[in-house]
């Protein structure tokens, strides 16, 4: 009898686990001083927790330089600012790079094959070139500049990263390699990780090479545009799997088997169409956030479309456990935030610089917190 008992407590408990719910509560408001002849658009965006620094990649409009400008986060004032030039060991411009563990930092650009690792001050220890080709395995690596949709992980001195897939037709994208893995030790690549897209994704008419992804301590997780699906990749065992992640507001995705579309066409599908944009670990509260542009009703011939492509009026954010069990999602409406997060100890914060909100103020990059709130 007492048996019985305890697994019958055991299932509840687990019953009740499995159908907790979570919300995101908005907290506060914090604000960084945009300095005068930079972008106030983040390149990328960083949250060091070793520093409890903002750091974020942007632009000088005079000299034509990129450089990473910090922000104390206690005080919210600019602390450090870094050239990305030759003096601190650059020989191409930057335009992306992520915070490793031992606080190196990976480093590349869009129009260019050279990669660094650099130290905490962003001085460079180490480049390497990511144009590499092996037609016998189908790799194929020429460029991958680390965003907020594509993280770099630093694991037993590997690097796992995916590049950037330049494929024109459709067929080329079976058996194609999503991520790869570069030891920076023996500057080899090693064995590529056979992490595919799936084949009834790739044969669907909402195929798009485009996706986010994030890592946790030993898994990649991949997030299509145009897939209710996340992709699971366990680094350790090889193991593959996918779980259904789906939008309570979802409306519908954009066809790809269509013809050429104008610009035109191409901004109204943007902003009419749905499609998921970044995927978040959350390690200080072990659980997913997954991030949803709804689309929203607008007419062809609308001449904000540029604007409302740039600056969507809706925005959900799906939350999952440490499982991929869905226990929430919240709605966004009236132009409230941007796809662009960091993750602190404290919550979430969103970038709130949606020019198309009342908040909105000019020469500041400003965010949201949200906190994980459970019912």
């Amino acid at each position: 009898m007492k048996k019985i008992i305890v697994i019958l407590i055991v299932f509840l408990f687990a019953s009740c686990q499995n159908n907790k719910r979570a919300s995101l509560i908005i907290d506060k408001n914090i604000s960084l001083k945009v300095e005068d002849d930079f972008s106030d658009s983040p390149m990328c965006l960083n949250y060091n927790s070793n520093l409890n620094a903002i750091s974020y990649l942007t632009f000088n409009f005079l000299n034509r330089k990129t450089e990473i400008h910090c922000f104390d986060k206690k005080t919210l004032k600019l602390s450090k600012k870094y050239s990305l030039d030759s003096l601190l060991g650059y020989e191409t411009p930057i335009h992306g790079y992520e915070i490793l563990e031992d606080n190196k930092i990976f480093l590349s650009g869009l129009m260019n094959t050279e990669a660094y690792i650099s130290d905490k001050n962003f001085r460079v220890e180490d480049k390497f070139s990511l144009n590499y080709e092996d037609s016998i395995r189908n790799i194929s690596i020429y460029n991958f500049v680390p965003r907020s949709t594509g993280p770099v992980l630093l694991k037993n001195n590997n690097l796992y990263f995916s590049p950037r897939l330049n494929s024109i037709k459709r067929e080329d994208f079976y058996n194609k390699n999503i991520f790869y893995s570069y030891n920076i030790n023996s500057n080899r690549y090693n064995d590529l990780i056979k992490f595919y897209f799936p084949g009834e994704y790739i044969k669907s008419n909402f195929f798009s090479h485009e996706y986010s992804s994030c890592f946790n301590e030993n898994e990649i997780i991949i997030s299509p545009i145009n897939s209710h699906d996340i992709w699971i990749y366990n680094i350790d065992n090889n193991k593959y799997r996918k779980v259904e992640a789906k939008s309570d507001n979802f409306r519908k995705f954009k066809n790809y088997s269509e013809k050429q579309k104008t610009m035109q066409e191409n901004l109204y599908d943007y902003c009419a169409f749905s499609l998921y944009t970044n995927i978040i670990y959350d390690k200080y509260r072990k659980v997913y956030y997954r991030v949803f542009l709804p689309g929203t009703d607008i007419d062809l011939n609308d001449k904000n479309l540029s604007f409302e492509r740039e600056n969507p009026k809706k925005i959900a954010i799906l939350i999952f456990d440490d499982k991929f069990n869905k226990i929430g999602e919240n709605l966004f409406d009236n132009y409230s935030f941007l796809a662009n997060f960091f993750v602190a100890p404290d919550g979430l914060y969103v970038n709130s610089n949606n020019k198309g909100s009342k908040k909105f103020k000019e020469g500041f990059l400003n965010f949201t917190k949200l906190n994980l709130n459970y019912d």
